[in-house]
């Protein structure tokens, strides 16, 4: 083998590697970040990363940050669920769009895909061990 060739093979070998390294990487960091807003989500999870994060001065202290935490994760569930709402509108507005464009058969594959959908996202909604995240429902 000549120099140049060993040349593109040890660059095409090293952009490989890198693309792995940077695909791997990418993925690890953004399931550490999912996982932290998926926390931060669950009912008192705001709360219980305050608490790793600061030492309260006192308890007084603490149950006042508890209250102003609870206060926010009522209001951001409150516009969770209107956005919500708003995107079901706009969901059930395509799907009309679509269903006029669509055959029969396609149209019975993307209502079969849309229940699977529902019913994967119903199971990760349910799936805490804790109890207070398994009581919360959306209406």
């Amino acid at each position: 083998m000549n120099a140049r060739l060993k040349s593109v093979l040890l660059l095409v070998g090293v952009l490989i590697v890198g693309l792995a390294l940077g695909t791997f990487g990418t993925s690890a960091l953004q399931h550490r970040r999912m996982a932290a807003l998926q926390e931060a989500r669950r009912e008192g999870g705001l709360m219980q990363r305050l608490e790793r994060v600061i030492e309260f001065e006192n308890e007084s202290q603490r149950e006042e940050i508890e209250d102003i935490v609870l206060r926010a994760e009522t209001n951001f569930r409150t516009i969770q669920r209107s956005c919500g709402d708003s995107l079901s509108v706009y969901r059930e507005a395509f799907l009309a769009d679509l269903k006029e464009v669509l055959t029969p058969d396609q149209h019975a594959q993307v209502e079969t895909w849309l229940q699977r959908d529902r019913e994967l996202r119903s199971h990760r909604r349910g799936r805490s061990a804790d109890p207070r995240t398994r009581s919360r429902e959306r209406p």
